[in-house]
């Protein structure tokens, strides 16, 4: 089995209550994640594995004093990595009764302060990161690219952080994943300009 990547940051649900700004991620808005991984096949090379998905949800919450939450779901089964087969056991990897296969990531409390720094070029996004049955404090590295207008958020982790062994085949003796995967989501960076907290 090859390699694999896991996920990212800023979709659910456009059932959000009144204050609630949402958006759903389709090709035509640009917002898309991949998770990028290492694989070693025998004992000989290593190489990068990267599953990417244009699938799922973000909705940004309104809360009061002009604060709000970032929150985002991606099914599984959407990432593509090139080789069905390995899609098929990412999916099965990160897929229980609870989780219903699918990866979901919610911000702790923000405010202007976010905004005005990833406005000035970087930010941290902190949040709970779960994968399959395990909820993970993280902090994603977000950047705005205002050259191509787009805002990129990554995540450095483990999958062993998240209670998930990596796949082998043999024992590793044929191939195996490595524990270490990032998490790299891209959306278009109208989303500034079009959400204001204090409305």
């Amino acid at each position: 089995m090859n390699c694999f990547y896991v996920m990212s940051l800023l979709f659910i649900l456009l059932l959000g209550p009144v204050g609630t700004f949402a958006q759903e991620a389709t090709e035509g808005i640009g917002f898309c994640s991949e998770y990028v991984a290492q694989k070693t096949m025998g004992f000989i090379s290593d190489s990068e594995v990267v599953g990417k998905s244009c699938s799922g949800t973000f909705w940004i919450k309104k809360s009061s004093g002009g604060k709000f939450v970032v929150s985002a779901v991606i099914p599984v089964g959407s990432f593509d990595s090139g080789i069905r087969k390995r899609d098929v056991d990412i999916e099965r990897l990160f897929t229980s009764s609870s989780s219903k296969g699918l990866l979901r990531f919610d911000s702790k409390e923000l405010d202007a302060t976010f905004l005005e720094q990833l406005k000035s070029g970087s930010a941290e996004l902190p949040g709970v990161l779960t994968l399959k049955d395990v909820s993970r404090d993280v902090r994603f590295e977000v950047q705005l690219d205002s050259e191509n207008k787009r805002i990129l958020a990554t995540l450095e982790t483990k999958l062993t952080d998240f209670g998930l062994e990596p796949p082998r085949v043999l024992g590793g003796f044929i191939a195996k994943v490595h524990p270490d995967f990032k998490i790299r989501v891209n959306v278009d960076a109208k989303v500034l300009s079009d959400f204001n907290p204090q409305e």
